[in-house]
């Protein structure tokens, strides 16, 4: 899974393929964060090339508690993390690739 969405990057080029490419959880405080990079288009994303854009997303305790509320048993975090990026302004009208 993946988000559609053009957003500038500082090559001045439009990255579009948006993949969550690494979670981590921190136990001690509840909190997470989420490491989303931005590729040229899906096949780029598809094979791992250099990034356009990264972007790191720092969940709050409580946050990221919903958000794990709101999965199914067994849910998938990084599905439930696309679903959260969404939410936020840069990623308004993405749409699941």
């Amino acid at each position: 899974m993946a988000l559609e969405k053009h957003i500038m990057s500082v090559y001045n080029v439009n990255a579009t393929y948006w993949k969550i490419v690494d979670v981590t959880m921190n136990r001690i405080d509840g909190s997470a964060t989420f490491h989303v990079n931005g590729y040229y288009d899906v096949n780029a994303g598809t094979v791992f090339a250099e990034p356009l854009k990264v972007l790191e997303y720092n969940l709050t305790a409580e946050v990221f508690g919903a958000l794990v509320q709101s999965l199914d048993v067994g849910g998938d975090i990084v599905a439930g993390g696309y679903q959260y990026l969404k939410t936020l302004p840069e990623f308004f009208n993405a749409v699941d690739c």
